[in-house]
């Protein structure tokens, strides 16, 4: 995890310099050490987020799509050891998550036509999450009055 975080730290000194092609390789190199459940979200977006900033708009897309394609496989290897209303709980923040930072590129990007889509999808996912929170704290305040 030591050398992950190096690369990080050296990839946010590249992005001052505005030399985003060598934060980008910092980044590639660091996703290779560990895998999507191994960091946060936030530390995942860098490599999209810093792509679209170099002018690699179609490659952050696609990297994000990567995120949300393996985003249930991730969430199951966190929490598999949870009630399935949990998981769902955590899947639908993890996607909200992602689709936040996917809007951050799209305003940077002055792509309105995708941020309303993924606005629309943050918002979709982000409710499912307080939803199922709420629920869940409910159930267990019963629990205790019992």
């Amino acid at each position: 995890y030591e050398e992950f975080a190096a690369l990080h730290r050296k990839a946010t000194e590249f992005k001052d310099a505005k030399q985003w092609e060598e934060a980008i390789a910092c980044l590639r190199k660091a996703k290779t050490l560990v895998g999507p459940d191994g960091c946060t979200v936030q530390r995942l977006c860098r490599l999209p987020l810093f792509l679209q900033q170099a002018g690699h708009f179609d490659e952050a897309l696609a990297e994000f799509q990567e995120l949300l394609d393996s985003a249930e496989a991730v969430n199951q290897e966190a929490f598999g050891h949870q009630r399935k209303n949990v998981r769902e709980k955590f899947l639908h923040l993890r996607l909200s998550e992602i689709y936040g930072h996917m809007m951050t590129a799209c305003k940077r990007q002055k792509r309105s036509d995708l941020l309303e889509i993924y606005s629309e999808k943050a918002r979709f996912h982000y409710g499912k999450f307080t939803r199922m929170k709420a629920a869940q704290e409910a159930a267990e305040r019963r629990k205790l009055k019992h």
